[in-house]
């Protein structure tokens, strides 16, 4: 049996979506330990030992919002430096970098 994590409703294994919400069944199959134990469940966002590292990490859940708001404040930057002096070239030069490194870090 599956148990959904937003409503606690359980569901028979073979389901993806819960029978009383709709939402995205997670399945624990093939996370067993070794010594045949139950399945420990992943760590989420709201698990205690998360830390802001991990969060952040090379792999981490908001490393792709950090990176885009980096991207947006570094646009924010040159658009503000063309207005102080009253000149294009700065944002020309970084609307092609920043898209660059957009399209390079798959954002």
């Amino acid at each position: 049996m599956i148990v959904c994590n937003k409503c606690g409703q359980s569901n028979v294994d073979e389901e993806r979506l819960c029978r009383s919400c709709g939402h995205k069944l997670q399945s624990l199959r093939g996370q067993a330990s070794e010594d045949g134990d139950e399945a420990v469940p992943p760590a989420s966002l709201a698990d205690e030992r998360i830390g802001y590292r991990d969060l952040l990490g090379q792999e981490g859940y908001f490393r792709k919002h950090l990176e885009a708001w980096i991207c947006l404040a570094a646009l924010g930057g040159a658009a503000v430096a063309c207005v102080l002096y009253d000149t294009l070239w700065p944002l020309g030069a970084a609307i092609p970098a920043v898209a660059l490194l957009a399209w390079l870090r798959k954002l």
